[in-house]
């Protein structure tokens, strides 16, 4: 008999429960998650049921060729030999039975100005954070030259071997000095990019990472996504690109080669000029580099419009520019709390 096939809220759940499991897991995805059980009766539902059988799948991995599971955190000799894997202690140790409730309450989603993934680096190296609107310049050890935009976290982390950056969040714009002997890699949660020789911009946010070749060459390696399967399937193969391509890398562990023309690649470094621009993007997005420019957070009443496809090509501090466009085009309404957020309602 042919089962049914999972609904969105369970295929969802399913990613969350992997992703949750991992003992290291960001404060940053832990209050995703809450924003993501609060939006739906659907997600709450779905959450429980598939929480409810993380014992009896455990059973099943158990069994499991041991070299399909030594990239999966957690598991060791005891769950080889047929030992049940616990269920993640989301609860009371991990998330806390009243910040779920409180999560609960809640009913829009946010886009904060203030985002704080955990640190990717080993510890050592230089932190660089810059403010809200900030744009900051950095001349590098090796000469190399790099351009953190607004908003952003980065850590530099150079050694004998290699000339490692690790961009948490936010956007960068590296002009490589070369240097055969060591490359020079940018990583993110999400997979990581060797420029051979020129200059790229690398974009990280909570929807991928994006990193554009404007002169010479780079690689990419994605990194194992969140789904179980992902996590068991052999790693993609590195992809090239020139200049005028970008890497895309999303949360799945995906990645692609794309062509970018002249106008794609002047949106990509709009940036660097305090422009918010970018062709049929959701709304979402577009409103999460609003802020990392402004320091205005945005909400949306419902999933549904968060997602909604613009172009948009503004100031970045052009908040009631932004407002009149969604207004105008979506058919929406925006309302100002005490604190100054905006939360875009349907009309």
């Amino acid at each position: 008999m042919a089962h049914p096939a999972p609904t969105e809220a369970e295929r969802e759940a399913s990613e969350w429960l992997v992703l949750l499991d991992h003992p290291d897991v960001p404060r940053l995805e832990i209050a995703r998650f809450q924003a993501w059980l609060a939006a739906s009766a659907d997600n709450k539902t779905a959450w429980a049921e598939v929480s409810a059988t993380w014992d009896k799948l455990g059973g099943v991995l158990a069994r499991l060729p041991p070299p399909l599971l030594k990239e999966r955190p957690g598991f060791g000799a005891a769950n080889d030999a047929g030992a049940r894997l616990p269920r993640p202690r989301l609860n009371a140790a991990r998330l806390g039975l009243g910040a779920i409730a409180a999560a609960a309450a809640a009913a829009v989603f946010v886009f904060a100005p203030i985002l704080t993934p955990a640190p990717l680096g080993d510890g050592g190296g230089t932190a660089y954070a810059t403010e809200v609107s900030e744009i900051r310049p950095l001349l590098l050890a090796d000469g190399s030259r790099a351009e953190l935009g607004p908003s952003a976290e980065m850590n530099v982390l150079f050694d004998p071997s290699a000339r490692r950056v690790v961009l948490e969040d936010g956007v960068g714009f590296f002009e490589v000095a070369p240097d055969p002997a060591r490359p020079f890699i940018v990583a993110s949660r999400y997979g990581e990019v060797r420029i051979a020789s020129g200059s790229v911009s690398v974009r990280v946010t909570d929807a991928g990472m994006i990193a554009s070749v404007v002169e010479g060459a780079a690689s990419c390696q994605s990194t194992p996504g969140r789904s179980l399967w992902s996590r068991l399937v052999a790693p993609q193969p590195a992809l090239d690109a020139g200049a005028g391509q970008e890497f895309v890398l999303n949360t799945a562990g995906g990645a692609a080669v794309n062509a970018l023309g002249p106008q794609g690649l002047d949106q990509r470094l709009a940036w660097r000029r305090r422009i918010v621009a970018g062709a049929d993007m959701p709304l979402s997005e577009a409103a999460a580099e609003l802020t990392r420019f402004s320091g205005v957070s945005f909400a949306f009443s419902d999933r549904a419009l968060a997602q909604e496809r613009v172009s948009v090509h503004l100031d970045g501090a052009d908040v009631e520019g932004f407002i009149a466009l969604v207004e105008a085009n979506l058919g929406a309404r925006a309302e100002r709390d005490a604190s100054g957020q905006v939360l875009f309602r349907r009309q």
